[in-house]
């Protein structure tokens, strides 16, 4: 039996998959190319951060990400939303403030719609309308109140979350 972590010749596999944070799949990501540089990474959308790129370097580029946040992405309403957030916070929103930004709005909209302000009667109200116009396109929500968003293939290329597909 092999350590974690260690990869030896004769280990036959496509692909790593890293579940983690950017700051994880940075670390874990210098540590795989360490031993085999030409190895093909795949992330989560969870660590679709910058600290990735920062941390990362070039042992991140070529990772591939499917994502539902897009950093360069044409929507006025998202555009928008980018700008204010530059202007404010000083960096570029990620799919954790654009999240955190639209969870509010609906959540905002059930509380104005609603005539009880209770937690059950605002799901009933979310989950009941169930397609809201987010900042990057529609978000759908299912009775059981998961969400659904247009997936899209990022690769790190040269620092920069780059969209294929």
């Amino acid at each position: 039996m092999q350590k974690a972590g260690k990869i030896n010749d004769e280990d036959e596999f496509d692909a790593v998959l890293i579940i983690g944070s950017a700051i994880d799949t940075a670390f874990i990501s210098q540590i795989l190319r360490l031993q085999k540089k030409d190895l093909k990474l795949l992330a989560t959308g969870w660590a679709m951060k910058e600290e990735l790129l920062l941390n990362g370097g070039m042992n991140v580029n070529g990772m591939i990400i499917p994502a539902n946040f897009d950093f360069d992405n044409k929507n006025d309403k998202y555009l928008d939303f980018s700008s204010k957030y530059v202007k404010k916070f000083g960096k570029n929103p990620d799919f954790a403030s654009v999240s955190g930004f639209e969870t509010m709005q609906i959540l905002l909209n059930a509380i104005l719609n609603s005539e009880e302000k209770v937690p059950i009667a605002l799901k009933k109200r979310i989950t009941t309308e169930k397609r809201y116009d987010g900042l990057q396109g529609w978000i759908v929500i299912d009775e059981n109140g998961d969400t659904s968003k247009e997936t899209v293939i990022l690769e790190i290329v040269e620092d920069n979350f780059q969209r294929i597909k």
